[in-house]
């Protein structure tokens, strides 16, 4: 063997344990990756029952107090979020410190506290304090009229199947970021009971703050949806403040809002995992709504908006991170209508926008953000459009719009069209720019021989895809 040979077998001899090692090493990194336990401790268990889960999996069934530990081990920056799937019985279980991020080491500092429950059922009479604790409600508990009830911060109320808490009087149930106040249902089955209802309580007392209520939603309510937060009327003002506030899994809508509903103050809430949608309003009461909430995660991303009673003051409409589903006409007589950049407003079959004589729409989006008017169904004519009747305000006005699949409507005084500006003989007033007219069954847009509309209305819009004509401006007879 030459002098070479040697040398690369000597060479080859030296690589080999190098690249078993370094295989070796691999493996181990690959095959053996560090897991982190989540864990902690159950206190005040009397009975069985407590089922713990982490992530919504990982079921630990508990039967005694002291540590626990999840048997699913988490790698290095994962989430964990432990929860209560099962209450124990005849008592209420409640998690502290249970969500976070593994940070290279295992969590040892959830709390399961369980309470053996007070129970409430029928009236309240008298003003009454709930502290910090666990309560059983039965059938329909009612605060009644000049009756306050205080919640204080850490109270949990379960409520047993088919019961509810009607306020004619009124609700104070204040939590904190860290010690919040908890409605839920025995079982966690979104509808399971009525939901929280003030009816015809125009108490300024009445606030919900730093609360989650979930699992309601399982009643129709006389006078309105079912909802775990309701505000009905039966034609009196309803009133109430929500804020930092978490309503989900309802078996009907996050929250309803009569016609009458006041809300002071509704913001940075979460409405999510609800069957019907996030909420339903009145054209009337949509304005109580706020763009620091987020309304998504629902079985239906909406908010609906039941049209047909027409604005009794003016309102403006927000931008929320939904689509406004608007059924029947959303009617403006003497009220000013202001839709704020950026909103959706989806309309059903046959309704529409109607600006009456002293009433007034202002629309005004920007090329970023602008607003829609669309119908539910991307159909030409599936909607009636904007109409305009007889209302001579300057500040009509639709600015960097799209409104589209309109023109469904054959109008006393116009043709059908996506933007109608119609008069039985009087001056009738609207500018349109920066916009996109398109799909109308009628015109893109059709003026009144008493219209009056910026000069430049056709050259600055676009227009698209509308079946009599993008614009028909009415010649004097």
């Amino acid at each position: 063997m030459s002098h070479n040979s040697h040398a690369a077998l000597s060479i080859l001899l030296l690589l080999i344990p190098l690249v078993f090692l370094q295989s070796c090493e691999n493996n181990g990194v690959e095959g053996d990756a560090q897991t982190y336990t989540v864990g902690g401790t159950v206190s005040g268990l009397v009975g069985s029952g407590l089922v713990l889960q982490n992530n919504g999996a990982d079921d630990l069934s508990i039967s005694a107090n002291g540590p626990f530990t999840f048997p699913a081990g988490l790698p290095d920056g994962a989430v964990y979020d432990v929860t209560v799937k099962t209450q124990p019985t005849d008592q209420l279980a409640t998690v502290s410190n249970g969500s976070g991020t593994i940070s290279g080491a295992d969590i040892t500092n959830v709390a399961a506290v369980c309470y053996t429950p007070q129970t409430i059922s029928g009236s309240i009479s008298e003003n009454t304090t709930l502290s910090a604790g666990g309560y059983f409600l039965e059938g329909n508990a009612i605060i009644e009229d000049g009756v306050t009830l205080t919640i204080d911060p850490g109270a949990i109320l379960m409520f047993k199947e088919n019961a509810g808490l009607d306020v004619l009087g009124s609700l104070t149930a204040v939590g904190t970021s860290q010690n919040p106040i908890v409605f839920t249902g025995e079982q966690q089955v979104r509808g399971y009971w009525r939901g929280i209802q003030f009816h015809n309580s125009n108490s300024p007392l009445n606030r919900l703050e730093y609360v989650t209520v979930e699992y309601g939603g399982g009643y129709d309510y006389a006078y309105g949806e079912p909802a775990n937060v309701a505000l009905t009327s039966s034609g009196y003002p309803v009133r109430a403040s929500i804020t930092h506030c978490t309503l989900r899994k309802s078996g009907g809508y996050g929250f309803f809002l009569s016609d009458k509903a006041i809300v002071p103050d509704f913001s940075l809430n979460t409405v999510t995992t609800s069957t019907s949608g996030a909420g339903f309003v009145y054209e009337e009461s949509a304005g109580n709504l706020d763009n620091t909430t987020t309304y998504v995660g629902n079985d239906k991303d909406v908010v609906f908006v039941q049209g047909g009673y027409g604005l009794v003051t003016d309102q403006t409409w927000p931008c929320i991170d939904v689509d406004y589903l608007i059924d029947d006409i959303v009617y403006a007589n003497a009220q000013r209508l202001t839709i704020a950049a950026g909103a959706r407003l989806v309309f059903m079959q046959d309704a529409g926008v109607n600006i009456y004589e002293y009433g007034e729409l202002t629309a005004v989006g920007t090329s970023q953000n602008p607003i829609v008017f669309t119908g539910e169904q991307q159909v030409r004519g599936y909607w009636r459009g904007i109409q305009f009747h007889n209302s001579n305000s300057a500040d009509n006005r639709l600015e960097y719009v799209t409104v589209e699949y309109g023109g469904g409507y054959d109008y006393a005084y116009g043709e059908p069209a996506n933007v109608a500006l119609t008069s039985s003989g009087y001056p009738v007033r609207a500018s349109i720019a920066h916009s996109s007219i398109q799909h109308s069954q009628g015109y893109g847009i059709c003026v009144s021989v008493h219209g009056i509309v910026n000069d430049d209305i056709q050259s600055s819009n676009t227009f698209g895809d509308n079946v009599f004509g993008d614009y028909y401006h009415e010649p004097p007879p």
